[in-house]
């Protein structure tokens, strides 16, 4: 249950185009370290080319987010019936 609020942040900070706080962070401490930092964020900085092909559209993205969503909506409905039927075994 733990992975929620990391996949409720990921979430928000994909669909809002907001900048994770920990990227500024990490360009702070890679100045620090004698390195340049970048702009824009980390998946932009890392990760475009392959999270974010041409042909993504804000459509299809939100539909990835809303079977990210179900996926884990599926997973935890199931693992609660499971857990449902254990307790009306015992």
């Amino acid at each position: 249950m733990l992975h929620l609020p990391a996949l409720a942040w990921g979430c928000w900070v994909e669909l809002s185009s907001a900048i994770c706080p920990l990227t500024p962070l990490e360009n702070h401490l890679r100045t620090l370290g004698g390195e340049a930092g970048y702009q824009g964020g980390f998946l932009a900085h890392y990760l475009v080319a392959l999270l974010y092909p041409a042909a993504l559209t804000w459509r299809i993205q939100w539909f990835l987010a809303g079977l990210l969503v179900a996926i884990n909506a599926l997973a935890y409905g199931r693992l609660l019936a499971r857990r449902d039927r254990a307790e009306s075994d015992s």
